[in-house]
């Protein structure tokens, strides 16, 4: 059912843009091929979780993650139950539920169809300022931003195409790997707490040649499998659980591992060519962060990028955020190639984006 939104824009009133853009987008998979989906996330979330029980407890969910844990726990639940009818109709259209809260930025969902001040007018200002940014330093064709319609994708019409809050982002920092590890046969690019996929699908879209790894919590994981799944059907995608074999043997066959976050530690010693965080290590708890950086560095062969908030004695969600700059790593390892404000964002925000270079 479309969402009931009033016509105008302005003073709390949608554009004609959003309401366009918050219209049902149907996917296109087939019932048997969409179960299928399923069953294979369902069956890697029971492995996460069982394995989850005898992992480091820095891996456990914390601040804003631990809250999602809890707020869709029936959903989990059924996932762990077997009861894959509740996943299948929920998946589908994820990015419009509570499921996708770590997909969205500026607004959810939810916020916009209920015109939730001030959401409305932030979100279409926000949108339109990273497009015209992202189209004055790329001058390209803006069909590059288009995303699969997997989990019911939403966001504002610009120039008579769906553009989603966070495609801009994407695109950009996939440009960015994408001159990283130009050069090299088959790089292999690491993300941690990715929930969603969108970054990967832009990486593995874009640039062919690339293997990529993801870690996250098996919740928020069940998500970025789900859609990498769903969009990218031409892609050898193994979930954990699938294979009894090494992630570096994995790798050998697979062009896309999805593991959760704790499985990091199985990396083999400089088998990463890029490590990719953004906008989400701030949900870490310090000992969970530690855990991160331990095994990234272990595991780095060439380029680290980041990018987080670096500011001091910011509080959310239970916890004091570790700023980027105070990140426990091993700095005699690494060499700073580049440290600058976030590239839609800019000064007035407290995100920066650092790429190091291990030495």
């Amino acid at each position: 059912m479309a969402p009931a939104l009033p016509q105008g824009h302005g003073h709390g009133f949608p554009s004609a843009e959003l309401i366009h853009g918050l219209q049902p987008r149907l996917d296109w998979l087939d019932p048997a091929e969409h179960r299928e989906i399923v069953r294979r996330v369902a069956a890697s979330y029971r492995a996460a979780k069982a394995d989850q029980q005898r992992a480091d407890s820095a891996y456990l969910p914390c601040g804003a993650r631990a809250e999602f844990v809890d707020d869709n726990q029936e959903f989990f639940a059924a996932l762990l139950a077997q009861d894959h009818a509740l996943a299948e109709s929920s998946l589908r259209r994820f990015l419009r539920s509570e499921l996708g809260v770590f997909c969205k930025e500026y607004a959810t969902f939810d916020q916009l169809v209920s015109r939730t001040s001030p959401y409305l007018d932030r979100f279409e200002t926000q949108v339109r300022r990273n497009f015209a940014a992202w189209s004055s330093l790329f001058e390209m064709d803006d069909r590059v931003l288009e995303v699969p319609d997997v989990g019911e994708p939403w966001g504002l019409m610009i120039e008579g195409r769906l553009i989603t809050p966070k495609a801009m982002r994407f695109h950009a920092t996939s440009q960015q790997i994408g001159e990283l590890v130009r050069g090299t046969a088959r790089p292999v690019v690491a993300e941690i707490d990715a929930a969603g996929g969108g970054q990967a699908y832009f990486v593995l879209r874009d640039y062919p040649q690339v293997k990529y790894l993801q870690f996250d919590l098996p919740e928020t994981m069940v998500l970025s499998q789900y859609f990498l799944l769903a969009a990218c059907p031409d892609r050898e995608i193994t979930l954990y659980g699938e294979s009894r074999e090494n992630l570096s043997s994995i790798l050998i066959e697979s062009d896309v591992v999805l593991y959760p976050n704790h499985a990091v530690e199985q990396l083999a010693e400089r088998s990463v060519d890029v490590w990719l965080n953004s906008l989400s290590f701030g949900e870490a708890s310090y000992a969970n962060l530690a855990a991160y950086c331990d095994a990234i560095q272990q595991s780095l062969k060439r380029y680290l990028l980041l990018c987080n908030s670096d500011r001091a004695k910011l509080t959310r969600h239970g916890f004091e955020r570790t700023p980027l700059s105070r990140y426990p790593l091993r700095h005699d390892e690494m060499r700073c190639l580049s440290r600058r404000f976030d590239l839609f964002l800019g000064a007035q925000s407290d995100l920066r984006e650092v790429l190091y270079e291990r030495v």
